[in-house]
Order: structure tokens, then C-alpha cells, then sequence
């Protein structure tokens, strides 16, 4: 049994000790020391709220990565590499709408579902098939379902019209960009050349079931992810705290040139000029940043008003505040002043795309990749909001 662990990695575990160190001399009297002395007054307050915002994002994710990464194991040693195949459709739609459709039964939320993901690439499904499931699993499952549902029951006249059409919606998605990544045919050149190397070794050699080797893969499952959920989390707690909420929202404008500019830049990405779509992105996000500061603020919050403007602004606000989709919907009912759409561009985008999961997904997959979901994602979740805003719900 010591030899399985002896195999964890140093730097995660020196990682690790690290972030639980921190974690004990952060939160034991920290915030009243510094409370006493006058100067860090001010930053001892801010330094509170981002370890609260940090606990806070750390406490939702870890039960869904245990489990995660329990399911994980469970799918390697009791499904069958043969018995998967059997399972999926071969035709190529309805093999993607079924594993967009089996995240009704994987009760987690977006953390959780990249250790069952990673394993079915493992397994020999392609990477394509594998986003599709988990694009759509964090909005489809049950719990998620039923959050929705309880959030903003009595808020319109039908109380299953926000959790069906984020349903509909996450399916949508999930089922497009797995399909466009399908395209692509090496699927394997868009993992890392670490997670490349773990697939082929894994095809090379059968492992034989113990409940040590049960044990090495919980622990290599639960280590690949949570680092890199501890960073994500640091990030997106000092983007909370340090930059105003009502500053996100006042991106609106900023983000409307932006939007255009990553439709160019996607244009420019498809037809393999990497160079072009990254300086056209570059430039819009310059644009953006400088018409958001020079126009006055209130013709800033007249524009966000609108349907395109809040759209794109609650679609910034789910980017960074990266929450658990099992409660995003308790924090998407604070801004029940925006449209329907906006409210459901915010539901689909944060659990398929966050600070939070990028930085994690960084670590198997590689970076045009995830530009490319990103920026699919982003433009269909703007879109069906638009759609339901005109169809007027």
C-alpha cells in the first residue's frame, strides 16, 4: 500500500501541504490581527472576503470531485471497454445525443464530470464524444434540474419555463460543439501530450482489478483535478472580490465588440490563421476595455438596458464567479430585472464555461481547443438568448 502512494507526484503533493497550510493560517484569527492594526484595515477586510469567496468555492466542488472521481474508478474497473462500445449508437449524431443524454444519471456538477470524462477517452471515446457529455452533464442532471426549478418557482407564469429551457438549451450546445468537434480527424491532437501518453499507455496495457490499483486511480483522478481547482478558485475569488460586481455588469458595451471580435477571430481560427485570429482578439479586447471607460456611466447602464448588452454581461458575470451549477440558479434570481434570455445565457455558460474549469481542463487539453469550445460555447449561449428573448417568454 506504500508503494501507491510513494507514486503521487511531489510537486502536487508539496501542492497540496502547501494550500492546507495556508489554509490554517489563513482562517485561524488572521482577519482579527490584521483588523488591529490600522493600516491593513481596509485590505484586511477585502483578504476576508476572498478567503470566504475561496472557502465558499472550494467547500461546493471538492464533494462533487470525490464523487467524480469515485465514478471514475467505477467506470474503469466494472464497464468494459467492449460493453461501452455497445452501448453508444454508432451513428455519429445519435452516439453524441446519447452521451449528451447520460448526464441525467451523473447526479455532479461541472468539477465532478471531468474525471468521468477524462476516463471515457481512456476507455477509447473519442474526445469529441466526450466534451458532449461534459458540456451538457452539469445542466441536465437531476440535482441541477431541481435547483432551477425551486429557484425561480413562482417568479413567471409557468415555473418549469427557466429549467426546460436551460435543459434544451444545455443540450443544444453540448450536442453542436461535439458534433464540430467531431470534425476534427485525429482527435487525439487535441489532448496534451501528458494526457496523450496516459491514453496510449493505458490502450498498451490491461491493469488488473485489486483494491490497490483501486485506490492509485482515485488518487491520481482527485490529484489531477484538484490543484488545479484550488488555482481556479484563488482566481475567481480575487476577480469577486477585487474587481465591483456592478463593474462586470457595466462590460455590457465593451463586450459587445468583443463578441463581434471572437466571431472574426473564429472565422479566422477555422481557416488555420492562428496568428490573425489571435490579434483580431487582441485588438477587440482593446476596443472593448476603452469605449467601456470613456463612456459615461450612464449611457453605459441606459445601453445595458438592453437585450444584447445584459446578455453579454450576465454571460461575464458567470465566467468569473464560477459556482457550482447545483446553485447557480439562487444567484441568477438576484438579477431578475434582466430578460429571460440574459438570465439563460448566465444558466448555460457558467457550468460549461468558467475561471474555475479552464484552468483545470488546461491540464488534458490543449489551449486552441479550449478556445475554441469557449468561444463556441459563448456565441450559442448568446444566440438562444436572443432567440428567447424575441420569442418573448
Amino acid at each position: 500500500m506504500k508503494k501507491i502512494f510513494h507514486k503521487l507526484d511531489s510537486q502536487k503533493a508539496v501542492f497540496l501541504v502547501l494550500m492546507i497550510v495556508f489554509g490554517v493560517w489563513a482562517f485561524k484569527d488572521l482577519y482579527a490581527l490584521l483588523l488591529e492594526v490600522e493600516f491593513f484595515g481596509y485590505f484586511a477586510n477585502q483578504l476576508n472576503d476572498f478567503i470566504t469567496t475561496f472557502r465558499s468555492i472550494i467547500i461546493q466542488s471538492i464533494p462533487f470531485v470525490f464523487l467524480g472521481s469515485l465514478i471514475s474508478v467505477l467506470v474503469a474497473f466494472f464497464i468494459s471497454d467492449s460493453l461501452t462500445f455497445k452501448m453508444i449508437p454508432k451513428n455519429k449524431f445519435l452516439s453524441h445525443a446519447f452521451l449528451a443524454l447520460l448526464g441525467i444519471f451523473m447526479p455532479v456538477c461541472e468539477c465532478g464530470n471531468i474525471p468521468v470524462a477524462k476516463r471515457l477517452i481512456l476507455k477509447g471515446l473519442s474526445v469529441s464524444q466526450a466534451f458532449t457529455f461534459m458540456l451538457a452533464a452539469p445542466i441536465i442532471n437531476p440535482v441541477t434540474v431541481l435547483s432551477t426549478f425551486e429557484a425561480f418557482k413562482g417568479l413567471y407564469h409557468n415555473d418549469w419555463l427557466v429549467p426546460g429551457l436551460r435543459v434544451i438549451s444545455g443540450f443544444v450546445i453540448a450536442l453542436t460543439v461535439g458534433l464540430l468537434l467531431s470534425l476534427k480527424r485525429n482527435q487525439y491532437s487535441m489532448l496534451t501530450d501528458r494526457f496523450y501518453k496516459e491514453v496510449c499507455e493505458t490502450s498498451q496495457h490491461i491493469q488488473k482489478r485489486s483494491f490497490s490499483r483501486a485506490i492509485y486511480l482515485f488518487q491520481q483522478e482527485f490529484m489531477g483535478v484538484f490543484p488545479s481547482l484550488v488555482l481556479g478558485a484563488m482566481i475567481a475569488s480575487a476577480l469577486q472580490v477585487f474587481v465591483p460586481r456592478n463593474s462586470l455588469l457595466n462590460l455590457g458595451l465593451g463586450l459587445v465588440f468583443l463578441f463581434v471580435g471572437f466571431v472574426v477571430s473564429y472565422i479566422f481560427f477555422v481557416l488555420n490563421r492562428k496568428k490573425t485570429s489571435l490579434l483580431i482578439v487582441i485588438l477587440s479586447v482593446t476596443l472593448g476595455i476603452l469605449l467601456t471607460l470613456l463612456v459615461p456611466e450612464d449611457v453605459v447602464l441606459t445601453l445595458e438596458s438592453g437585450t444584447l448588452f445584459s446578455t453579454l454581461a450576465m454571460l461575464t458575470l458567470s465566467l468569473v464567479i464560477s459556482v457550482c451549477s447545483s446553485v447557480d440558479s439562487f444567484i441568477a434570481i438576484g438579477y431578475t430585472n434582466f430578460s429571460v434570455g440574459s438570465l439563460l445565457s448566465f444558466l448555460t455558460f457558467g457550468p460549461m464555461i468558467d475561471v474555475k474549469l479552464l484552468t483545470i481542463l488546461r491540464n488534458s487539453f490543449k489551449f486552441e481547443i479550449l478556445w475554441f469550445v469557449s468561444v463556441s460555447v459563448a456565441c450559442m449561449s448568446v444566440l438562444l438568448g436572443l432567440i428567447v428573448n424575441l420569442v418573448n417568454f
